[in-house]
């Protein structure tokens, strides 16, 4: 990139360059986060290629409850598939599967999901690969508690 940079347009630094690309990110040209090692050594030059990566985490569900595009039968993630539908964790087997991506490459999109913190580590009960995405959480599991407060009702005798 700055070989590129050197001869097109006489940037002299690689501070120069990232100067550049901030500015390609803030206008919308690129996408580009320089937060992390993995993010800072990344520019994607299509933010729609971006957009429909991530995407195919978050409708995992609706395609897993018809049963496209998944066959767990046959990839052995049966058990993970569920755990992220119904619970919200995501293991790095499933990432590498719904992603169908190299190593590199989830390790990026893993990254990006953490900063916009759509995705956090779940390090809990010595899982070192597992992630919450706290997107998948249902507001219908309220408690049995929770309901008959709801069905309270206040009366105001004045």
């Amino acid at each position: 990139l700055r070989t590129l940079a050197d001869a097109t347009s006489g940037i002299q630094s690689m501070h120069d360059v990232e100067i550049c690309l901030q500015i390609l990110h803030e206008q919308g040209f690129i996408v580009y986060f320089p937060k992390t090692d993995i993010l800072s050594n990344t520019a994607i030059l299509k933010p729609e290629w971006l957009i429909e990566t991530l995407n195919k985490v978050f409708s995992f569900h609706t395609a897993y409850a018809r049963n496209e595009h998944f066959h767990g039968e046959f990839t052995g993630l049966d058990h993970d598939a569920d755990l992220l539908v119904n619970h919200g964790f995501a293991s790095r087997d499933l990432l590498d599967y719904i992603w169908d991506s190299e190593a590199a490459d989830v390790d990026f999109l893993v990254d990006v999901m953490k900063k916009m913190m759509y995705m956090s580590d779940y390090k809990f009960g010595g899982n070192s690969e597992l992630f919450f995405l706290p997107s998948y959480i249902s507001l219908e599991s309220e408690s049995q508690e929770e309901k008959n407060f709801s069905k309270v009702t206040i009366v105001n005798h004045e």
